[in-house]
């Protein structure tokens, strides 16, 4: 009898989970972003796993974002009129999809920190540290991205102790990152 209520209660506990159906949008990857993914699956050592990228008009200046449900499914959604500017160079798209994918991927919030020292005539300069800088893209210092490229790419994946991650404690929040609650009433 012991076994039996043992058993019982086993079978109980193991369950299946009802699994909440796809909420999103969108599926699949661009084309236009196919190869930036698969540089970042390259550094990244890993699949991204199901996380659809496509383009979809944004507001205010935002240029990308990463949706993350409750219920784990990701998507990133790139502003088509951003990504269609001449002036953007092949870097700049780079590091706009390493940046949505540092959130989707990576779990990374931003990091709004900058290096800053004097040069030998006496002039201050700053410079991000880190490609989940919020701002990094509308920036004036594109011409150093290309010298810290290396640096950006390794911090990415190799954070500092104490950067922020998404629901983190930085107290900021993230233009870009969208959590969508879509629980039932009944829950999961």
């Amino acid at each position: 009898m012991k076994k039996l209520l043992f058993i019982s209660i086993f079978l109980y506990g193991c369950a299946p989970i009802n699994q909440q159906s796809d909420p999103r949008d969108i599926k699949g990857i661009d084309p236009a972003f196919a190869s930036y993914v698969q540089q970042f699956e390259v550094m990244y050592g890993h699949h991204i796993g199901d996380i659809p990228i496509q383009f979809a008009p944004q507001s205010g200046q935002v240029i990308g974002e990463c949706i993350v449900w409750n219920s784990q499914w990701r998507e990133i959604k790139v502003d088509p009129y951003f990504w269609a500017n001449e002036a953007l160079d092949d870097t700049q798209r780079e590091a706009l999809i390493f940046h949505e994918l540092g959130h989707c991927v990576l779990n990374r919030g931003h990091l709004n920190t900058m290096f800053t020292d004097v040069d030998a005539y006496g002039n201050r300069w700053y410079v991000d540290t880190s490609i989940m800088n919020a701002y990094i893209f509308l920036s004036a210092q594109y011409p150093d991205i290309y010298k810290l490229e290396p640096y950006y790419w390794a911090e990415l994946f190799n954070p500092a102790p104490g950067a922020p991650l998404l629901g983190g404690s930085s107290g900021e929040a993230d233009d870009d990152f969208v959590n969508i609650n879509t629980e039932d009433k009944h829950g999961i």
